[in-house]
């Protein structure tokens, strides 16, 4: 009910914030193998190595919301390891 009432941008912060959360707290392997994934791909498209348009839907806005702010990306695109500071750094940017 309550999800009904925000709008997508809302509801899509929310979201993944929260997922965030639990990744940096370390209680869920499951979800964390699904956002690395996304935060992955999201980094072979600003690499060059993939076209946007061939992203995965499961998580489309995040991926497309990490391409727009590929700067939290920088450390990654060369070493292609997601750390904490990543995670964290993605939940600030959700939460501006």
């Amino acid at each position: 009910m309550y999800l009904t009432k925000l709008d997508n941008n809302e509801t899509f912060t929310s979201i993944y914030r929260s997922l965030l959360t639990e990744i940096i707290a370390g209680n869920n392997d499951e979800v964390k193998n699904e956002i690395d994934q996304a935060i992955l791909e999201a980094i072979e498209v600003i690499a060059g190595n993939k076209e946007a348009y061939l992203i995965g839907n499961k998580h489309f806005y995040f991926t497309n919301f990490l391409i727009s702010n590929k700067d939290l990306l920088q450390e990654e695109i060369l070493d292609t390891k997601v750390t904490d500071f990543t995670y964290k750094s993605i939940a600030t940017a959700l939460n501006s």
